[in-house]
């Protein structure tokens, strides 16, 4: 791999680096180990780009997917929600509450 691809290698994962940052910074769990913490990256790499990408092409500017000030404000928008979530333990009051399942098939009872 040459310098010039891997530093487009993370400016690409940059983002995702920024929304995990914003996340542990705002929540109280343990950082993880540097692998989780790169892994966890290029998932949020991944939502934003596709996030990205629908916004644009829904805007009808598809421009926007590759500009910086767009996907860091995106970056951003996630660790915040993310960090929200988490923070008030939506994910855990959602799978508790689920109104289409029986009662007998409680996914969880457990909190954040």
């Amino acid at each position: 791999m040459e310098m010039s691809e891997g530093l487009e290698l993370l400016q690409y994962v940059f983002a995702g680096l920024v929304a995990s940052w914003v996340f542990y910074g705002l929540t109280a769990h343990k950082r993880p180990t540097p692998f989780e913490r790169v892994v966890q990256a290029l998932i949020y790499t991944a939502v934003i780009q596709l996030t990205a990408e629908l916004i644009g092409g829904v805007a009808g500017n598809p421009e926007w997917a590759g500009s910086l000030p767009f996907i860091m404000l995106l970056s951003l928008l996630l660790g915040f929600f993310l960090a929200v979530a988490v923070n008030n333990g939506l994910p855990h009051k959602w799978l508790v509450n689920l109104p289409f399942l029986p009662e007998r098939w409680e996914i969880t009872r457990q909190s954040a």
